[in-house]
């Protein structure tokens, strides 16, 4: 399995890093994790074969995390080579996914699902591990962000890969990632406050650890977060390995 962050900005443009969006390869599933801003454009300069995706999973629907949807869509119609993909799309996502789809194409005047392949939309919950792929599944859970925000893991083949999306703290996360080579966590605050729903620096490090993964991602920065520096913090409360992402960043797993 393989990791390649395509953006691992946030809702402010900074110049050097794009909106939310990772690539996850297996032997057979090529999944999209979120379509923050940019990430399109990125996907042909990272991704070898970027449209053979398989699946693209919406963690909530804050503009930030969804907003490029549209255009892979579009884009896909179009690109090099398509008429002779078989292979379906699966746009995964919490309840509403299928909602947000059809606003899109209400407001594009165009059916996005209608391809020369199969486009599905499957709205996904906690307590079940959704078959996306032979020997891949894919299992979420339900985190204090928005109503419908998820946290995710993909399973395959002895290897996980975990990714929060954007949350708070929460007592049920760690449990969740347990047995991640992997983990990709919101690490966006300096410090720990209340209400702002998502993870600070101190917490992102005490979610790693009690998970115990190996390798710890941080990302989603908010503007005045040094990477440099927040990378020794996390290494100095965090007994794994720490990568504070970038855009382009890709490793094995």
């Amino acid at each position: 399995m393989r990791l390649i962050v395509l953006g691992c900005g946030g809702s402010v443009p900074d110049g050097s890093r794009n909106g939310p969006g990772f690539w996850i390869e297996g032997e057979e599933a090529k999944v999209l994790l979120d379509c923050g801003a940019g990430i399109l454009p990125a996907l042909p300069r990272r991704v070898r074969d970027w449209t053979g995706i398989t699946h693209i999973f919406l963690s909530h629907f804050h503009i930030d995390h969804v907003v490029e949807l549209p255009a892979i869509l579009f884009a896909l119609e179009h690109a090099p080579g398509i008429e002779e993909r078989t292979a379906p799309l699966e746009i995964l996502g919490p309840p509403g996914t299928a909602r947000l789809v059809g606003g899109l194409e209400s407001a594009f005047e165009r059916d996005f699902t209608q391809q020369r392949f199969d486009v599905a939309v499957r709205e996904v919950g906690p307590g079940n591990a959704h078959a996306i792929a032979p020997g891949c599944t894919l299992r979420v859970l339900s985190v204090p962000h928005t109503d419908e925000s998820l946290a995710v893991r993909i399973d395959e083949r002895g290897a996980a890969v975990g990714y929060t999306g954007d949350t708070a703290p929460s007592p049920d996360l760690a449990a969740f990632f347990r047995g991640c080579d992997v983990l990709i966590a919101d690490c966006s605050l300096d410090e720990p406050s209340q209400g702002a729903g998502h993870l600070s620096v101190e917490e992102t490090a005490r979610l790693a650890s009690d998970a115990s993964v190996p390798r710890l991602v941080a990302t989603h920065l908010f503007p005045g977060l040094d990477p440099a520096k927040t990378k020794k913090r996390l290494e100095a409360a965090f007994p794994g390995e720490v990568q504070v992402a970038r855009d382009g960043l890709s490793f094995d797993m």
